[in-house]
């Protein structure tokens, strides 16, 4: 059973954030947001496990937004004006109580397979997490090298940190139960559930009246998550190439089908009637060589024109394509360069 103590949460009477930290009780608090300081009559305490291992952040909120400009520069389909929504005093920096569990996999034994795990598993069940962080971190891999024995200090506002602590409110079983793969009911568990609180970076944003995000752990840069809005001028260039191709195809399958039926009109006139008389089967063979013929010269030309319109028009809109691409690129490097 975890050792417990009191968790100080203070209101700032200033600018009404809570201010948390796994640290013993002081006569004073001061608020890491306003640096305004408040005393203990203000202090709600109440009894929480003490995590038993942390994970540190090792980055910073600099390479939380170098690592998210850069992909949301890169992404094509992003809109120019995306860093316009984007609020650098949003960014969220959290540790979230998980729990750590290491066994072995009994499900589906193999030989010479190993089927030993260790993951976490998010033990916060209010709603009070954002649902893209939620849900990334609902089962998350344990990295056991970036893991501490757990010391107040790195939480201490000492140390420059100043996170979002979201607290444990469930207990482990249930954790496992919500969480845990599908060898739930068929794991050797030889660690099941060590506490431990684990660094995550999010940003939430709205464009166009939806929400976005971008999410990125607090040790390894290159572990993210994200969504981005779509920009519509594409989608419109590709729509219009789309209705165009469609009409040409309109063309040719009606011009193929008018030369036919005038063709065959042309060759039963000229087989069945001469002066009123049947013309025999040479002539037939004659006559309908002929349409065939005839039939070539005029359809061949008529297909490679309207082949060489399409293919024209690809090309056309696939240069208008990359040159937009191009173009919103280096307009969101210069506004990602601004927000920087």
């Amino acid at each position: 059973m975890s050792e417990t103590l009191e968790l100080q949460q203070v209101i700032c009477p200033s600018c009404k954030q809570a201010v948390s930290s796994f640290s013993p009780f002081e006569a004073e608090v001061e608020c890491p947001y306003c640096h305004n300081k408040a005393f203990n009559p203000l202090i709600t305490a109440k009894k929480v496990p003490v995590p038993e291992r942390i994970i540190p952040f090792q980055t910073t909120e600099k390479d939380f937004e170098r690592v998210m400009t850069d992909h949301l520069v890169e992404l094509d389909h992003v809109p120019t004006d995306v860093f316009q929504h984007i609020r650098p005093q949003n960014v969220i920096k959290a540790y979230l109580p998980m729990f750590h569990y290491e066994g072995r996999d009994t499900s589906e034994p193999y030989l010479g397979v190993d089927s030993s795990f260790s993951e976490l598993c998010l033990a916060h069940e209010a709603d009070d997490i954002p649902k893209p962080l939620r849900e990334c971190c609902q089962h998350y891999p344990y990295n056991a090298a970036a893991s501490k024995a757990y010391d107040p200090k790195w939480l201490s506002p000492e140390s420059g940190n100043h996170p979002l602590i979201y607290a444990l409110d469930t207990d482990a079983e249930v954790s496992w139960a919500k969480y845990g793969y599908s060898h739930i009911n068929y794991s050797d568990l030889k660690q099941n559930g060590r506490y431990i609180l684990v660094p995550f970076w999010f940003v939430y944003y709205t464009y166009n009246n939806e929400q976005f995000y971008f999410l990125m752990d607090g040790v390894d840069a290159n572990k993210y998550s994200l969504s981005a809005p779509r920009s519509t001028e594409i989608d419109h260039l590709r729509h219009n190439r789309q209705k165009r191709e469609e009409r040409i195809r309109k063309i040719t399958k009606w011009s193929c089908i008018i030369l036919d039926i005038l063709i065959w009109i042309i060759l039963v006139a000229i087989t069945s009637f001469s002066n009123g008389k049947f013309i025999g089967l040479p002539a037939t063979f004659a006559a309908f060589l002929v349409t065939t013929i005839f039939w070539g010269l005029v359809s061949i030309p008529i297909l490679l024109l309207l082949h060489i319109l399409n293919k024209k028009s690809r090309q056309r809109t696939d240069k208008q394509i990359k040159n937009l691409l191009e173009r919103s690129k280096k307009l969101r490097r210069q506004a990602a360069n601004k927000l920087g």
